[in-house]
């Protein structure tokens, strides 16, 4: 059974259980506001999505055969967390900084994300790998940090075979 409509004004002292089924608004556009007296767009939850993105190289390595190609994601509000495993092999390695693309969102202009993970170069050995997502960009970017500072890593210094497991944490444009 639904109901469509508990009533003109709002339910006090009450809770409200509900014990089979989803909370579904009629319309779009709305949320729920949790912690707060007010209806204010800043304290509405009122989006959610968990999904699947095709991570790829976009740049520094062309043509990999993929043996593993795999990301996922979990959007609340403006947050998301991308994960991606990506496993390649025979792609030519070129002097372009490494790139992964196909982020799910573009990230927000103003700020600069680190993600977290694993680099598996098997060509190369680079110490250090850090890798970036820009401001405004869906792609990540392979970088090191040494002694000498911070310097991007080419496609053909991290490899053609390679293994690359990660996880970024950002916010949306």
């Amino acid at each position: 059974m639904a109901i469509s409509k508990i009533g003109s004004n709002s339910i006090a002292n009450e809770d409200l259980t509900i014990t089979d089924g989803d909370l579904v608004f009629a319309t779009a556009n709305k949320g729920v506001n949790l912690g707060v007296t007010s209806n204010t767009d800043s304290n509405t939850l009122d989006d959610y999505e968990e999904g699947s993105w095709t991570p790829a190289w976009s740049q520094g390595i062309t043509s990999p055969t993929y043996s593993v190609q795999h990301g996922r994601y979990t959007k609340t509000g403006n947050v998301c967390t991308a994960y991606l495993y990506l496993d390649i092999s025979n792609g030519t390695d070129g002097s372009a900084v490494a790139a992964i693309g196909g982020l799910p969102f573009t990230s927000a202009a103003t700020m600069y994300w680190v993600a977290t993970g694993y680099n598996n170069s098997s060509d190369n050995n680079n110490d250090n790998v850090k890798v970036l997502c820009f401001p405004g960009t869906t792609s990540l970017y392979f970088y090191s940090q040494g002694l000498q500072g911070v310097s991007s890593i080419p496609g053909n210094n991290l490899g053609a075979t390679t293994s690359q497991l990660w996880q970024i944490t950002y916010r949306t444009a």
